[in-house]
């Protein structure tokens, strides 16, 4: 059986979020200023909601909502239940 590599895209993600999970004040500070997209409003609100700070938790994660159909087809769904389980 041919073994797949994993998918470039959902490794960054994926290491992304151990990096929130590790210090999330240390990401908000250096990546608040910078979100562009779904996956980075979706992290900022991770960071956000691990840090107690939940009405800013919630906006990003409503700005992710919004921003979904930027995500890839196939982990679009992925960060909606996400999405829906931070909120």
């Amino acid at each position: 059986a041919d073994a797949k590599p994993p998918i470039a895209p959902f490794s960054a993600f994926e290491e992304k979020r151990r990096v929130v999970d590790r210090n999330p004040q240390a990401y908000i500070d250096s990546n608040a200023a910078n979100t562009r997209n779904a996956n980075d409003y979706f992290l900022l609100g991770r960071a956000y909601l691990l840090t107690a700070k939940y009405t800013e938790a919630r906006q990003a994660f409503t700005e992710a909502k919004i921003r979904l159909s930027q995500v890839e087809p196939g982990s679009s769904q992925t960060l909606a239940n996400e999405i829906a389980m931070a909120t």
